[in-house]
């Protein structure tokens, strides 16, 4: 196995690793056998006309970018999207050479050129590429369009931001390598020590941090850095042999190996999945995913289809869980996704007949017609026809938020269905009289393995104990187990979801008895703790679902936020609990007491495609946040959202906002 170590350039120490429930009204639902692991189809990335093409990195949009040998000779950038392959060129013609090493979520790439015996540092952006002053090859991009990687300092790496320039400094005063940058501006990448080894590194807010070495071994190279903070990289000992890692606060948790004796991780994404690639007991190197806390290593040659090619580097993941093999022969990885996904928006409450839902806020994977119903005062039943809710491997939750101003909540009070059809109750309630009120709402129904790695859901709650959630029920992307526990308090629970620690994700808790609220209480350690409350506002024990949703369906927009400041005029919600596959900036603003918006840039509604919108209280204290409407506001997603208390007056509270296509 070639280590990261064998690729350090030596000039600069440059690195070129390029439900389904049973309802209180009788509904029942049979759901047969757990879900399958995740399995993958694989994508060939053409090259430039030659045999060479190693891809580096990729984008939430798909994007990738690489370096690719033309047939006359010369390697160059490429920019691959859906098949086709784009060649950047570089400054220097036809015959200059150069590599794309990072793109961002806006499409901006950038990567090094050579040219008259020096290299240069390059930003290619619509469609024209320019020279990064400053930089002799750039390694990393921001959303923020902020730059690192290499420069003729002493010390070796730089930053570049607006066209100013800053040296990152170094552990020791010796040379640096900066390989990645978060969209928190923090940097990882190794530094040299006065014995001539190297050390990884975190730099933040102008401060260099060593991160040291795994236990027995005494050098490391930091590689990738998650939206969270979490870096990755190798160890190696004396001898060259190499060990994968990742962070956890201030200590490396070696990642181990696939039996064999060595391990690199070289990709991270923001729900810190982790790829690389590792020796195998029978000789050779395959490729590796990690899909959570429990550091499992899977084999990803286990998860394509018999015949495909052998995967031996996997360089980078993003947040929808596409992998990126790396050259000689480069392959992109997509997650297969069940067809179970649907949505839709309840607009006509007091309709007395049966009705289709405006299709520009309604969509079913499955194609078939979507009706809504009324049953009574309060109470609905929502039909997805032809999108099976039982079957071989299948399960599905539900997720349902009231629509408008006013004091009312909903329930998915109950879940049927068959192998031909969906069905979901809900029930809404007007929090001030206590009785049932008709209501617009939203609901959402999700099928396991139909969003990316990182989602997960889960049916439990009731009283204590809590028997553990069955497989016909609940589902997770993860390697660990899915758990529910009853804390001391009435209606008060912790639920793990087996995705490991807090994935970047948005979190909606909907309660599965009528009049009952449900809310989250804050984040814990590999999941959330929830609270329920009955129709008058005190604490019971209740049936309620979660749903964690970690991105989009592929191509597909999505975003979603934490609005964890609920007194604050205006603010970005911190990037650990925000995502947008636009790339563009989140903004949460508070027009008054209760009342609020978050605008998601570039997420605007196109025309002929639908989504859908969802919100949950985060609060200790019994909250109602409902969606009051979302629309364009210029070249952005508006959502506006109320929150109340338990008698239903305007009240501050955090929310957690969904906006999925």
């Amino acid at each position: 196995m070639t280590s990261l170590r064998a690729r350090a350039s030596t000039t600069g120490g440059l690195l070129h690793t390029r439900v389904p429930y049973l309802a209180a009204a009788g509904l029942v639902l049979a759901l047969a056998g757990p879900s399958a692991a995740q399995t993958y189809t694989v994508r060939p990335i053409a090259g430039l006309g030659h045999i060479y093409t190693k891809a580096h990195a990729i984008n939430e949009s798909g994007q990738v970018v690489g370096e690719s040998t033309l047939a006359t000779g010369p390697v160059h950038p490429f920019l691959w999207q859906d098949g086709v392959t784009v060649d950047l060129g570089t400054p220097a013609g036809p015959s200059g050479v150069g590599v794309a090493d990072a793109i961002d979520n806006l499409g901006r790439v950038v990567g090094g050129y050579f040219s008259g015996g020096t290299w240069s540092a390059f930003l290619y952006q619509g469609g024209t590429m320019t020279t990064v002053t400053g930089l002799s090859e750039a390694t990393g991009i921001n959303d923020g369009g902020r730059i690192v990687g290499s420069c003729p300092t002493p010390t070796g790496s730089c930053m570049s931001a607006g066209g100013v320039v800053t040296d990152l400094g170094s552990l020791a005063g010796l040379g640096t390598t900066a390989m990645g940058i978060d969209n928190n501006n923090q940097v990882v990448g190794s530094s040299k020590l006065p014995s001539g080894v190297f050390h990884a590194f975190l730099w933040s807010a102008d401060q260099m941090q060593d991160l040291g070495t795994l236990p027995g071994f005494t050098e490391s190279l930091g590689v990738a850095i998650s939206g969270t903070g979490v870096a990755v990289g190798s160890s190696f000992t004396p001898g060259g042999a190499g060990r994968a890692f990742r962070t956890s606060g201030a200590q490396l948790l070696s990642l181990g190996t696939l039996g064999g004796g060595n391990s690199e991780a070289l990709g991270i994404n923001g729900g810190n999945q982790i790829v690389g690639d590792s020796d195998v007991p029978a000789g050779g190197v395959h490729a590796f995913l990690i899909r959570d806390d429990s550091r499992a290593m899977i084999d990803l040659n286990t998860l394509v289809p018999g015949g495909s090619p052998l995967l031996t580097q996997a360089v980078a993941i993003n947040d929808a869980g596409q992998i990126v093999i790396g050259g000689p022969t480069s392959y992109l990885l997509d997650p297969v996704q069940l067809n179970r996904f649907a949505y839709a928006w309840a607009s006509n409450p007091s309709s007395p007949v049966g009705y289709t839902p405006d299709p520009g806020f309604a969509y079913s994977a499955s194609g078939g017609a979507i009706v809504i119903a009324r049953r009574g005062v309060g109470s609905y039943s929502v039909t997805f026809n032809a999108l099976p809710a039982s079957g071989l491997a299948l399960a599905s939750s539900v997720a349902v938020s009231a629509y408008g101003s006013s004091r009312i909540t909903c329930a998915a009070s109950g879940y049927s269905g068959s192998t031909t059809a969906t069905a979901v109750a809900v029930t809404c309630t007007d929090t001030g009289t206590h009785g049932p009120a008709d209501s617009q709402f939203g609901i959402l129904v999700m099928g396991n393995r139909s969003l990316p790695d990182g989602s997960a859901f889960a049916l439990t709650g009731g009283p204590a104990p809590v028997p553990p959630p069955s497989a016909l029920t609940s589902w997770t992307s993860g390697g660990l187990p899915i758990s529910a526990t009853h804390n001391a308090a009435l209606g008060d629970y912790n639920v793990l979801l087996g995705t490991g620690h807090t994935p970047l994700g948005a979190k909606l808790v909907t309660a599965a008895a009528a009049g009952v609220r449900c809310d989250e209480v804050q984040a814990v350690s590999g999941g959330l703790e929830v609270r329920c409350y009955d129709q008058t506002g005190a604490a019971t024990d209740s049936r309620f679902s979660v749903l964690q949703v970690a991105g989009g369906r592929s191509g597909r927009r999505v975003g979603f936020a934490l609005a964890n400041l609920p007194t604050t005029a205006s603010y970005t919600p911190a990037a650990g609990s925000a995502f947008s596959s636009s790339g563009g900036a989140i903004t949460a603003t508070r027009a008054a007491t209760g009342q609020y918006a978050m605008t998601f840039a570039g997420l605007q509604k196109l025309a002929g495609h639908p989504e859908h919108v969802q919100v949950t209280a985060v609060s200790p204290s019994l909250r109602t946040c409902n969606v009051v409407g979302w629309g364009n506001a210029g070249a952005a997603m508006q959502v506006t959202v109320e929150c109340r208390d338990g008698a239903g007056a305007f009240a501050d509270a955090p929310y957690d906002v969904l906006v999925i296509e």
